[in-house]
């Protein structure tokens, strides 16, 4: 064979290459795009179903309420631990009729100190629960090794139990650490 042929052939195979690896590029390309097109959609089907429900689906407490949402609760507390040090801080809001009661503890070394405490409405506390997926946080196990959170609470008559590692923190816990932080007031020390 001439030295030219194996050339051509050798160009032929690494262009016949070149094409199949495009392809396969253009191909995984239109699926990640079909799939993120596909998520929005759901996304955004969901929250069309939220605005179009009729006063039908009005809870007791006159508050919108889809499939698996919280209607009612008792309570729910939710402790991070830090780092190494293995201070915390403790988040908890009881319901107690038309209102909630929220309180936030701060623990260093032994002692336990309440921070800062404060009340809303219950149907403003139901719309954060809610807000925050709080139905997820359920189910959560800690790992072997360092626990960074522990959660607790009664929901829609259910007993919820989490606890576990940092990668595991339930999804919008900032949110809801955030806003029980800006409903409640510094106590007097």
């Amino acid at each position: 064979m001439k030295k030219g042929s194996v050339i051509i052939i050798a160009g032929g195979v690494i262009a016949s290459l070149l094409v199949i690896f495009s392809a396969a590029m253009i191909i995984r390309r239109v699926q990640k795009d079909e799939k993120a097109e596909l998520n929005g959609s759901s996304k955004i089907a969901r929250r069309m179903r939220s605005e179009e429900q009729t006063d039908d689906d009005i809870g007791t407490a006159g508050i919108k309420t889809l499939r698996n949402d919280v209607t009612d609760f008792d309570n729910v507390i939710l402790r991070m631990y830090e780092g190494s040090t293995g201070d915390s801080a403790e988040y908890r809001i009881f319901c107690k009729g038309d209102t909630c009661n929220i309180y936030i503890y701060k623990y260093e070394g032994g002692t336990h100190q309440l921070i800062y405490t404060g009340q809303i409405e219950t149907t403003e506390a139901i719309k954060l629960l809610n807000e925050c997926d709080i139905l997820s946080w359920d189910g959560i196990k800690a790992p072997h090794g360092k626990k960074n959170f522990e959660f607790s609470a009664i929901v829609n008559g259910k007993e919820l139990q989490s606890k576990g590692a940092l990668v595991d923190c339930p999804q919008n816990k900032d949110i809801f650490c955030a806003q029980l932080q800006e409903w409640t007031e510094l106590m007097e020390t």
